[in-house]
């Protein structure tokens, strides 16, 4: 048996040995563009550094606060998470939650620990312990899915149930008829309220595709403008279902309603350049010039360094200068001018014109 043991762990060597070129150097092809995600992400911390940005808006903030590299040289690539656990409770819900985080991980160390010290484990229980581990170091590098966190979960929960399955303290037992009645009662309710509730966005998508279809067939502009106002209404959250909610109102003879939709688009994505560029071509579309420049300069601000988003600002803001020319409005032409000068006088060839008569 013991010389089984030296082999199989002399064979691991080797292995590990022959394969370290090729571990690390896709270790360090795997954490490049993820240290521009951490940079990024501590910044945004810094300026909510106690209660952190907010649950799940790493997506909304990343642009704002990445890298110049990764905005020169990967400026279409954006991403909704920080790929990293630990990094994204600290950013999203700050010190006081990621306290809470770490003091959670000690407890489950301290048990793993008592666990390892009791005579009464096996090798079922160093295996838990293990796993526990392996799951917490992929969580430092990894995406918060549901896997992960399930697996994070179990394993931890099970290395405390064990330790406290086996230490000597003494362990209250509780029956069946402890179990109070009313406690039930609040717990089914709350389950089909959120069964309900999870139902919305799949409601909200059926008739977002059916808004759509409509759209782009051309047949009922007013009917497909309800059904997305209503998928609107379902999930007033999800920033994709008001951007289709402008695009198809722009074939609903209602500007004005045009541009507060749009309007709204744009703030509930934080000013999401990935959409918020688009939406400022909507609201000039509609005539409301002062709007689109506002909307614009707040996606230039949300990706600063991306000189894309810089391209299609001073774009629109040169078409719109060029529109107010035509309509002897030189002072407020001259402005637009000037403001895109700011960005970049280079014109963006496949950006939609905007109509004469706006």
């Amino acid at each position: 048996k013991g010389a089984t043991t030296v082999l199989l762990g002399g064979v691991g060597i080797a292995v590990l040995i022959a394969s370290w070129a090729t571990v690390t150097r896709e270790i360090s092809s795997g954490l490049t563009e993820r240290t521009s995600f951490y940079r990024s992400g501590l910044r945004a911390w810094k300026t909510h550094p106690i209660l952190g940005t907010g649950p799940d808006t790493f997506g909304l903030v990343f642009t704002r606060f990445r890298p110049a590299e990764h905005a020169i040289n990967l400026e279409n690539n954006r991403t909704s998470s920080i790929h990293s656990v630990p990094l994204g409770v600290l950013v999203s819900g700050g010190i006081v939650v990621a306290a809470a985080f770490v003091l959670l991980i000690a407890y489950v160390g301290y048990c793993a620990i008592r666990l390892l010290r009791n005579r009464k484990s096996g090798t079922a229980d160093l295996a838990v312990i293990f796993f526990w581990l392996a799951t917490g170091v992929q969580s430092t590098v990894s995406v918060e899915h549901v896997g992960l966190i399930l697996e994070g979960a179990l394993s931890a929960g099970l290395v405390v149930a064990r330790s406290r399955m086996l230490s000597t303290l003494p362990r209250p037992k509780i029956s069946r008829t402890q179990v109070s009645g009313w406690l039930i009662a609040p717990i089914v309710a709350i389950t089909m309220i959120g069964g309900i509730w999870t139902t919305r966005p799949y409601r909200a998508d059926l008739l977002a595709m059916r808004a759509v279809q409509t759209y782009y067939l051309g047949s009922d502009p007013q009917g497909s403008f309800r059904l997305i106002s209503k998928a609107v209404d379902l999930t007033p959250w999800t920033p994709l279902q008001m951007f289709r909610e402008a695009q198809i109102s722009t074939s609903v003879d209602d500007k004005p309603r045009t541009v507060n939709i749009a309007l709204r688009a744009a703030k509930a994505d934080n000013f999401n350049p990935s959409t918020s560029v688009e939406l400022a071509y909507m609201i000039a579309a509609s005539g409301d010039f002062t709007t689109a420049a506002d909307v614009i300069a707040e996606a230039v601000k949300a990706d600063p360094y991306a000189p894309n988003v810089k391209k299609k600002a001073a774009d629109l803001l040169t078409q719109m200068g060029d529109v107010m020319k035509r309509n002897n409005k030189l002072d407020v032409a001259d402005e637009f001018y000037r403001r895109a000068s700011m960005y970049n006088t280079d014109r963006q060839p496949d950006s939609p014109p905007l109509q004469e008569g706006s």
